[in-house]
C-alpha cells in the first residue's frame, strides 16, 4: 500500500477508536466523528478492493446522520431516546436483513466486480449495517452483533494485508465487549426509573 493510503488508514484508526469510546459513553459526538471515520475508510477499502466495505461506509454516513438526529430528538415531554431491548420480532427482522443482504451483496460482488472475498465481505457488511441501525435506536443488542462482526473483520483484514486496520478491529472487539457491559448496566438503571422518563423507542 502507498504512503497516502497508509495516511488514510492511520487517521481511520484514530477516529475509529475515538468514535467507539464516545459511543460506549453515549456521547453525541460519536456520530460526527463516525462520519469522518467513514470518509477515511472509503479510500482505504477502495484500494484494497473491498468494495462491499466501500458501500458500507456510504451507508454508515447515512445511518450516522440518522443516529445523530435520533439521539438529539426529544419526545413530547422532553424525553430522549434511552437504551432498550429488541423483542422477538426485532431479532427475526435483523436475521432476515442479514441473510438477504449477504446473498444480494455477495452475488453482486461475485458476478460484477473483482472483489476479494465477496461473500465474507458481504456478510460482514450486512451484519454491520444491522448493528449500526440498532445502535442508532439505542438497542443494547447492537453490541452483540459488533462483537461477531469484529471477529469476522479481523480475519478479512489479515488476509488483505490491512494490518493496522486489523489491530483497530481487535481494539473494536475489546471496546464492543465493554460497550455491551456498560449499556446493560445503563439499561438496568433505567428500568428502575419511572416509565414517564423513557422516550418512545
Amino acid at each position: 500500500m502507498s504512503a497516502e493510503i497508509d495516511f488514510y488508514e492511520l487517521f481511520g484508526f484514530i477516529t475509529g477508536v475515538l468514535c467507539v469510546g464516545l459511543l460506549i459513553r453515549q456521547n453525541i459526538w460519536n456520530w460526527p466523528i463516525a462520519i469522518v471515520n467513514a470518509l477515511f475508510y472509503i479510500v482505504v477499502f477502495f484500494h484494497a478492493k473491498l468494495y462491499a466495505d466501500v458501500f458500507l461506509q456510504f451507508c454508515f454516513i447515512t445511518i450516522n446522520c440518522y443516529g445523530w438526529y435520533a439521539w438529539l430528538r426529544r419526545g413530547l415531554h422532553g424525553e430522549r431516546l434511552v437504551v432498550s431491548s429488541l423483542d422477538l420480532g426485532g431479532w427475526l427482522a435483523g436475521f432476515a436483513a442479514i441473510g438477504a443482504g449477504t446473498w444480494i451483496i455477495g452475488r453482486l460482488l461475485s458476478d460484477h466486480t473483482d472483489a476479494a472475498l465477496p461473500y465474507a465481505d458481504a456478510l460482514a457488511t450486512a451484519i454491520s449495517l444491522t448493528a449500526q441501525f440498532l445502535m442508532a435506536r439505542k438497542k443494547w443488542e447492537n453490541w452483540i452483533l459488533w462483537i461477531a462482526v469484529n471477529l469476522l473483520y479481523i480475519g478479512i483484514y489479515f488476509m488483505r494485508g490491512l494490518h493496522l486496520t486489523q489491530v483497530l478491529y481487535v481494539i473494536y472487539l475489546v471496546l464492543a465487549s465493554m460497550g455491551l457491559r456498560e449499556w446493560l448496566r445503563v439499561r438496568r438503571l433505567q428500568e428502575r426509573e419511572l416509565p414517564a422518563t423513557i422516550a418512545p423507542q
